[in-house]
């Protein structure tokens, strides 16, 4: 099991320490890229849309936690010596939790 990583009063802050140990750890020709940030939206359904789903009596779900794509942007070799652009996303949650991670090919 890693370490985790350390506690920081701005979330923004702990969430890119998340993805860069999850870059680390997958792609480490990435490991020293500074990422750029995005706050990701998340959609929800007001009551009128829940209804007309048939999801009557529930209510919208609130969005409680903030997400964050950090974007990580660098270049690797390919077997054959050619430079190929390598770049991944990795999106945390405020619970310092991976969403998503994806990387070009």
């Amino acid at each position: 099991m890693g370490r985790r990583p350390r506690t920081s009063a701005d979330p923004v802050a702990a969430a890119r320490d998340v993805a860069r140990a999850e870059v680390a750890r997958r792609w480490p020709e990435l490991a020293g890229v500074e990422p750029t940030v995005a706050p990701r939206a998340r959609a929800v359904l007001s009551a009128a849309e829940l209804e007309r789903a048939g999801a009557i009596g529930l209510a919208p779900a609130a969005s409680a936690s903030a997400e964050y794509t950090f974007t990580f942007t660098g270049h690797t070799h390919t077997p054959e010596g050619y430079t190929m652009p390598r770049i991944a996303r990795i999106t945390v949650d405020s619970q310092r939790r991976v969403v998503k991670a994806t990387t070009s090919k």
